[in-house]
């Protein structure tokens, strides 16, 4: 049937509830799903112009921040039945765009990309400390297609952030919220093939990256696995995931000790794991109930990390009836023939 585009964000309260925040033309809503069927709907506003994120810090706080139609990024702060709204700009600003809220303890991190001259662009972060709003400009990046040009994390304390520095390189820098203070970038990957979209998860103490990248005029799903931190990152693996063709929204999952990684193409779900944390990759595995449904990308969110399943982001089917796709079982799934020129590292069964 249909993938759906657009940016719905699905954060998980407990192993019964959820929450689902999606928008509507200039509608933003807020809902709450129960596994003992007590759903309920709020409208947060109607006027959100088309960034905004989610999220969880504890089981009744709930922070949902956008950009209103003036420009002003709206921070609204839902505490149990409260709920607060607070303009964090004193004047409106140019469209954002990768709008990405991260949350810790008693500290927040918005970042977020703003066109500026030419092709360039402007990585901004706002810092809560708990007490002051700290700014920062972290870049100035050149990318042709703002598609997913940065990914932004949490690790040991420290937030990670992982983005496009031209067309063609991927490169990290760290904050330490101690010290509020960002690292110089880091080169992670060159090269002089066009790249697009970028997703990256820390598991096993390892940096996992995937992106698209174009190969003689087609796309291909890529992935590098990174260990180590603090400016002193080593590429341990370096692959081509999927066969060349169109293929979208590389998304990397953790799931029960395998590593997925699972992309759009062609309006189906295409996917392939690891055993080994990313050494070598089984078959490709297209998921064929997705020609016939209806689904979207979700933005996760969780409370507490899980030590079986860690993923920011999946596919997934469209409420009311909401669970993920494209790893897992893979009875539903069918094989599809590897056609490469690189030669592919395949684990053993």
């Amino acid at each position: 049937m249909t993938f759906f585009p657009d940016k719905w964000i699905l954060g998980r309260i407990n192993s019964k509830d959820l929450i689902l925040v999606r928008k509507s033309k200039r509608n933003l809503f807020l809902e709450r799903i129960s596994e003992y069927g007590k759903d309920n709907r709020e409208l947060l506003t109607t006027e959100v112009l088309e960034e905004y994120d989610l999220a969880l810090v504890s089981p009744d706080t709930i922070y949902v921040l956008y950009q209103n139609i003036e420009g002003y990024l709206i921070l609204i702060v839902v505490d149990g039945n409260k709920k607060e709204e607070i303009c964090l700009t004193s004047t409106g600003i140019s469209e954002v765009f990768n709008l990405s809220l991260e949350a810790m303890d008693k500290s927040l991190h918005i970042l977020y990309t703003i066109k500026g001259k030419d092709d360039k662009y402007l990585i901004y972060h706002h810092f809560y400390d708990g007490r002051v709003w700290k700014d920062f400009l972290v870049d100035e990046i050149s990318v042709k297609k703002v598609i997913n040009p940065i990914k932004a994390l949490i690790r040991d304390g420290k937030l990670l952030l992982a983005y496009y520095n031209d067309g063609y390189s991927i490169s990290i820098k760290s904050f330490d919220i101690e010290e509020s203070k960002w690292t110089n970038p880091t080169k992670l990957i060159g090269g002089e093939a066009e790249k697009l979209f970028l997703d990256m998860l820390i598991a096993n103490n390892c940096i996992h990256i995937s992106f698209c990248e174009y190969v003689d005029g087609n796309l291909v799903v890529r992935y590098f696995r990174f260990e180590g931190q603090d400016e002193n990152y080593n590429k341990t693996v370096e692959e081509y995931i999927s066969n060349e063709g169109g293929p979208s929204h590389p998304t990397i999952i953790y799931f029960k000790d395998e590593l997925w990684l699972v992309w759009l193409e062609l309006d189906k779900v295409f996917s392939r794991y690891s055993k080994d944390n990313g050494q070598s990759w089984g078959p490709i595995y297209m998921w064929n109930e997705t020609k016939n449904m209806d689904f979207i990308r979700y933005k996760f969110r969780t409370i507490k990390k899980e030590e079986n399943i860690h993923l920011d982001y999946s596919f997934g089917s469209i409420y009311p009836e909401i669970r993920f796709l494209g790893f897992g079982p893979v009875n539903k799934a069918i094989e599809v023939p590897v056609k490469k020129k690189s030669v592919m590292k395949y684990y053993n069964p």
